[in-house]
């Protein structure tokens, strides 16, 4: 997934039909808003926490989709999907939040 294809997520999941409405529920302007649906910009890791958060998704998972997103080359992009499923089922299989909220 995109930044734009997890705002589409927040949005389904707010039932909320603009990209205005949902940069003022997420405190994020509106024209960082347009750069990530044009795909201008993609999320920086604390926006990929904020919406990992809202979507009650683990952060690792976002942060490995964006990335993806990110890669230039092929197998780079297929190792951070990789990446991404494994966090997702990880988290989904030990039945808690996200690791990232584990202390270090």
């Amino acid at each position: 997934m995109n930044s734009a294809e997890f705002m589409d997520a927040l949005k389904k999941k707010y039932g909320i039909m603009t990209d205005l409405r949902l940069g003022q529920i997420l405190k994020i302007s509106h024209p960082r808003i347009a750069m990530y649906r044009t795909g201008e910009r993609e999320f920086d890791e604390d926006t990929c926490e904020l919406v990992a958060i809202e979507l009650d998704e683990p952060m690792e998972y976002v942060m490995a989709e964006i990335q993806a997103v990110r890669a230039a080359r092929s197998n780079h992009t297929a190792a951070w999907r990789r990446l991404a499923r494994l966090a997702k089922k990880g988290t989904a299989a030990a039945g808690s939040r996200p690791i990232a909220g584990v202390k270090s």
